[in-house]
């Protein structure tokens, strides 16, 4: 169960898994390809991909989201802003429980006694293990809601292990709790946290094989990378403006700035080099163009597309302003209208054309109306419509 739970690539040695076992991308912000503005902004993103992957799978099939609190042995990845509360709505809305796996992060490994203290969020259940007492002999647990617990009081729970519940285990566990609190080490954690974190970082800004630092508390991890190919960077700045593109990039002291100019060619998009296959089809047949030549042919083309497409968009408009005048018509003459259908017997619709001046497809629209849908018309959704109507004709006309 647990091997097929994990995210680790220690799962795929269990394969095929257990049935019923569905994983999920978590916010990993260093490695994402896609840029967010903002911690915010990348939890929405997470969470809405989540969300449509519960809805995918079947709301009302998913017993349970599981997530380590901070995933651990795959390099300390700390949720953003947002992401976990962002978790525990989607879990209120289907009526999903929402697992919290502790077993690394718990017992003030991050400053707090448990790690989701530190993103004001309630899982339903926590399970636990490790710092419940230092390792000194194994011992792991389960924390739930009241209302959970509340169930088996009269509901049988079928599992045990063979060393529940062991006296010896339990009083290193509650040993160990007492000298956490007694000692204050909530407090300690937060304050070497501190003075870990600018260590870190101070390895990051000289490091080159360091890519990232990542820390909470006491619970950190350093990222190594073949190489930062883009140190020197102090700040970059969007200064454009309507009409002019201006990106200001501010170098640290010392830099050379041909040389950054020319890892900023060879590393990014601000040059791009490719190939072009400059064969194509004219009239028909195939011609080799220059770059002059090809941007013509294009632009011929585009605006080939652009007349058919407003030509069909014309026509379009045009015929359903012919069937809302059809309509405008026969609402100025309702009870007539009405009258003749009823009394017609099977040439309603030369009768419609002759009476009220109506066309062949005017006249056919009103009839594939049923009566009470032709007498509940509303004049002013139509008249609206066929206004709106006019202007487009007028504008595909313009083009």
């Amino acid at each position: 169960g647990a091997g097929n739970l994990t995210g680790e690539p220690r799962h795929f040695a269990l394969e095929p898994a257990i049935p019923g076992f569905i994983h999920f991308f978590d916010p990993y912000l260093y490695q994402e390809k896609l840029k967010f503005e903002s911690e915010e902004e990348a939890s929405e993103y997470y969470v809405r991909q989540l969300r449509d992957q519960v809805i995918y799978e079947g709301g009302d099939r998913v017993a349970a989201i599981v997530c380590e609190t901070i995933t651990g042995s795959n390099g300390v990845i700390i949720p953003p802003k947002g992401y976990l509360k962002g978790v525990r709505k989607i879990c209120d809305e289907f009526g999903i429980m929402m697992i919290c796996d502790e077993v690394m992060a718990g017992w003030y490994r991050t400053g707090k006694m448990f790690a989701y203290m530190n993103f004001d969020v309630v899982p339903d259940i926590i399970t636990f293990a490790k710092g419940v007492n230092s390792g000194y002999i194994p011992l792991g647990g389960c924390i739930v809601k009241n209302e959970i617990a509340a169930f088996f009081d009269d509901n049988y729970l079928s599992c045990g292990l063979t060393y529940s519940g062991h006296p010896l285990a339990c009083a290193a566990g509650v040993a160990c709790q007492e000298f956490y609190i007694n000692n204050d080490i909530e407090g300690h954690v937060q304050k070497v946290g501190k003075r870990l974190g600018t260590i870190l970082e101070a390895l990051k800004e000289k490091h080159p094989s360091v890519g990232d630092v990542r820390y909470i508390g006491l619970f950190s991890a350093v990222e190594l990378v073949k190489d930062k190919k883009l140190e020197g960077i102090r700040d970059i700045r969007d200064e454009s403006s309507k009409g002019e593109v201006r990106v200001v990039i501010d170098l640290k002291k010392d830099v050379n700035p041909q040389v950054m100019l020319n890892r900023l060619y060879k590393h990014t998009e601000l040059e791009s080099n490719f190939s072009i296959i400059m064969i194509a089809l004219v009239d028909g047949r195939p011609r080799l163009l220059n770059l002059k030549e090809i941007l013509e042919e294009y632009i011929k083309h585009q605006k080939e597309v652009l007349t058919r497409r407003t030509k069909f968009d014309l026509a379009k408009a045009e015929a359903r302003a012919h069937i809302l005048e059809g309509y405008i018509i026969a609402l100025d003459n309702i009870d007539a209208i009405i009258k003749t259908i009823r009394e017609a017997y099977d040439d309603a619709k030369e009768q419609l054309m002759r009476k009220f001046g109506l066309s062949e497809r005017q006249a056919q629209a009103i009839l594939d109306m049923q009566l009470k849908r032709l007498q509940g018309l509303e004049r002013d959704k139509i008249e609206a419509e066929y206004a709106d109507l006019k202007k487009k004709i007028a504008y595909y006309k313009s083009l």
